[in-house]
């Protein structure tokens, strides 16, 4: 039905953050009656039980935010024409999960004196 391409996942951290951010790219079906694409999210390679649907609408790109840094996440963009169902998935790619250090607070060394009256 819907042909798509390749998908392209590229992985924006920053330095001790709590969250990742992921931005998908692909390629436009070949189909000309695709009028827009949904991103899957999933913490499984088969894709089953998503953890998330993004509507792009007809744009070629989404960036997909604060994603746990814990988890490794899949990906996957289906086509769709308004009146056929969605496409399969294109290929599933994924981020790896971050590993994060835990933090930790620092000591304080607290005197409090309280005069009494």
């Amino acid at each position: 039905m819907f042909g798509l391409a390749s998908l392209l996942a590229v992985l924006l951290t920053c330095p001790n953050a709590i969250a990742k951010d992921v931005t998908l790219s692909w390629d436009p079906s070949p189909t000309p009656t695709v009028t827009g694409y949904r991103a899957y999210v999933s913490l499984s390679s088969d894709m089953q039980n998503e953890i998330m649907v993004l509507d792009a609408g007809d744009v070629l790109s989404l960036m997909i935010q604060e994603l746990a840094d814990e988890e490794t996440h899949y990906f996957c963009v289906k086509a769709y024409d308004g009146v056929n169902p969605d496409s399969v998935c294109s290929n599933v790619v994924k981020s790896e999960a971050i590993d994060v250090p835990p933090q930790t607070l620092p000591e304080l060394d607290l005197n409090i004196e309280v005069d009494v009256y």
